[in-house]
């Protein structure tokens, strides 16, 4: 996935302060000037509408991991209520959680869940290992095919398609924190504008009995765009 490109949230929070207005808070959050954090278990679930679909939007979190530790969430298609502390949850929910980041010898490593609670139940809909660093940016994005992406750093790590959830709203969340937070929340549309030059003269092939390779120099996304996600 190419650098991110000056793609602009509507929500940008650094989380020094409880913000009533923009932010349902559930469960004990704790605010300092590093950011969120919380030993018992807090989720934002955020008030505000997104533009264009209410249903499509991205949400990202900045970690500032000091030390091992913690959980930390990205929430979609979420009620007000929703809030999961690892052993009791409300609301509904899908969440992808990044659980018990532990550094060892300089290198980080962490578990990456998909959560989903619907009908009072919680449901595991994947899990895998993912690496991390002080200062990782995670971001969640639901589609129109009611399909949910997660990515640190702009690499895809999980994804899953349910729609059982078809509405709900964005939001962010840790547990289990000390020292660690996370420093910035952010939430804003769904990027789907295609980039503006798709340079199609510079494509090269090679052909033999088995395949045909195409390469091509990369597409620059639009002004206001978030990166290429791929091609089709």
């Amino acid at each position: 996935m190419p650098t991110l490109a000056v793609y602009t949230y509507s929500t940008n929070d650094s989380f020094t302060a409880a913000n009533s207005t923009t932010w349902q808070e559930n469960g004990t959050a704790v605010y300092n000037g590093n950011g969120l954090n919380s030993s018992s278990g807090t989720s934002l679930i955020s008030k505000i509408t997104t533009s264009g679909n209410a249903n499509q939007y991205e949400v990202a979190a900045q970690l500032n991991l000091a030390a091992n530790g913690g959980s930390y969430y990205l929430y979609l298609h979420a009620t007000q209520d929703a809030y999961t502390d690892g052993s009791t949850a409300t609301g509904t929910f899908f969440a992808f959680e990044v659980a018990n980041p532990v550094f060892v010898n300089g290198a980080c490593t962490a578990t990456l869940n998909a959560w989903k609670r619907i009908g009072g139940n919680v449901y595991q809909m994947g899990s895998t290992t993912m690496p991390c660093k002080n200062g990782l940016k995670i971001h969640a994005v639901a589609d129109p095919y009611n399909q949910f992406y997660f990515y640190a750093d702009g690499v895809s790590y999980l994804s899953y398609q349910d729609s059982s959830l078809a509405t709900g709203q964005p939001g962010v969340g840790v547990r289990g924190t000390s020292s660690n937070t996370i420093s910035l929340g952010q939430v804003g549309p769904r990027d789907t504008v295609a980039p503006s030059t798709v340079p199609l003269t510079q494509v090269s092939t090679n052909i033999n009995w088995r395949s045909v390779e195409m390469q091509w120099q990369g597409a620059a996304d639009d002004a206001n765009g978030i990166g290429i996600w791929g091609y089709s």
